[in-house]
């Protein structure tokens, strides 16, 4: 897997490498355990009304698009393997195309780079995450919610298995809340490189101008 030093920020004149803060790899990893066991409110923090579902089912899906994938996903598993990363072709995922966010694991796995950031996720975001780590996304945002989307990745990873998410967005953007599917694709190695995550905005709300100035600050 590639290391996070050789990760730059891009689309600057004079990219920056994204240093995470001490312990992070620790604080991650402890998030995830807990995601393992369920306990999702000390993991979120200040995430507002979170929702974990581990080897989420048909009817635990609220959505048709991640419902098309989970079936995929489904679909493509072997006895004693995940699915194979060169699976994940486009042309077979057009129903969902707009809302799918590819990420790859960095180094250790405790944080994810962003191989892909669908239209329609970026739009709803305020932009096009491409290129970014997740650990660099949220501290550019200022977003609290960084162990929250780690550990619910790095649980997907580790234990192998799709995983289903409900969160609030933070409140300088219009997008209310986020349902996202996460599901694991190994290389011929057996080894987890791809998450192919389906990524559903629920709702939008009229910003106010103090919003609207942290959103600027936040997406540049």
């Amino acid at each position: 897997m590639p290391k996070i030093s050789e990760w730059r920020h891009p689309g600057s004149l004079a990219p920056e490498l994204y240093r995470p803060p001490p312990r992070d790899a620790e604080v991650v990893e402890a998030a995830t355990r807990r995601v393992a066991l369920g306990e999702i409110d000390p993991v979120a923090e200040v995430a507002t009304r979170p929702y974990v579902k581990i080897a989420p089912t048909e009817p635990d899906l609220p959505s048709s698009r991640l419902r098309f994938l989970n079936s995929f996903w489904h679909s493509l598993l072997r006895t004693g393997n995940l699915p194979d990363a060169s699976h994940i072709d486009p042309s077979e995922l057009r129903p969902a195309i707009g809302n799918l966010v590819i990420l790859e694991p960095i180094g250790d796995g405790t944080d994810f780079l962003y191989r892909l950031y669908g239209t329609y996720v970026a739009e709803a975001a305020g932009r096009d995450w491409t290129g970014w780590s997740v650990a660099a996304m949220c501290e550019k945002t200022g977003s609290p919610y960084s162990c929250f989307y780690r550990a619910t990745y790095r649980a997907s990873l580790k234990m192998r298995t799709a995983i289903y998410t409900e969160h609030c967005s933070p409140d300088y953007l219009a997008t209310v809340a986020w349902r996202r599917l996460i599901l694991p694709f190994q290389n011929e190695d057996g080894e987890v490189t791809r998450l192919l995550v389906g990524n559903i905005p629920i709702g939008t709300r009229e910003l106010l101008a103090d919003q609207l100035a942290r959103q600027a600050r936040a997406l540049g």
